[in-house]
């Protein structure tokens, strides 16, 4: 069993399936960078 989230995007509108709270932690601080321009 695991967690996992749905989280809508900020700098890409659409919505992130992660599969750990590793992934979200690490979505976010991708999300809140100024050196990243998109996530895959």
């Amino acid at each position: 069993m695991g967690r996992s989230h749905k989280i809508q995007g900020v700098k890409v509108e659409r919505i992130h399936h992660l599969l750990s709270d590793l992934a979200r932690a690490y979505l976010l601080v991708c999300e809140f960078s100024e050196e990243v321009m998109n996530i895959r």
